[in-house]
């Protein structure tokens, strides 16, 4: 009775990180169309993740490479992995251990195994998840789908989490219609601030090391 327990216990926090993210954009621009990049789903995440004690480990279990020649003779190296994906629950020490699969090209050959791992990685979040990354304007969707009230208070209180200019910016341009809000203005202000005071020290500390 008491692994059970843990287990509900586990899944429950899954759910809590699924309902912390809405939609993702696809906001990085690539050579024929838009998509949404690895760092923007784990920035989606990651702060859940550290409030509930959640870890993700990635272990690679087999890793298969075919190489062909391109049209001009260049050899292009296909990189599979399969992979299991375990959530761990630092509270509880309870594991849920997931098969997945993972691959990447890559021309010179060295980045084939790390580029199949990100691959594997940032589809796994997306998928368990069951995140959208419509090509609908994040407004647009926040108007069919949630309260004015309800996306405030959200982007307000991700906001005030923010850790870093990233996550700011990421914030900042996935709320487009509160840009012109006082208080969504003054909260992102507040936490440019914060980020680069934080920031501030570890340069020092940096060059004095220097």
């Amino acid at each position: 009775m008491a692994e059970n327990t843990k287990t509900v216990k586990l899944y429950q926090k899954l759910l809590e990180i699924r309902k912390s993210v809405d939609y993702l954009q696809k906001s990085t621009q690539g050579a024929q169309f838009n998509y949404t990049s690895s760092s923007q789903v784990l920035a989606a995440v990651r702060q859940k993740m550290n409030d509930l004690g959640i870890l993700l480990i990635s272990n690679v279990t087999d890793c298969r490479v075919t190489s062909t020649p391109n049209r001009n003779e260049v050899l292009s190296h296909f990189t599979e992995l399969d992979m299991t994906m375990t959530w761990v629950d630092t509270e509880s020490g309870e594991e849920l251990s997931i098969p997945w699969y993972g691959q990447g090209v890559d021309l010179a050959g060295e980045k084939g195994v790390g580029k199949a791992m990100t691959y594997a990685e940032k589809y796994f979040i997306l998928k368990q998840f069951n995140i959208p990354t419509d090509k609908d304007d994040p407004d647009s969707f926040q108007d069919k789908n949630i309260p004015a009230t309800d996306v405030l208070a959200a982007a307000l209180q991700e906001m005030e989490k923010a850790g870093s200019k990233d996550e700011i910016t990421l914030i900042w341009n996935k709320y487009r219609k509160l840009q012109k809000d006082k208080g969504f203005i003054q909260v992102t202000k507040e936490a440019g601030a914060r980020v680069q005071k934080k920031e501030q020290p570890e340069q020092q500390n940096s060059e004095g090391d220097a």
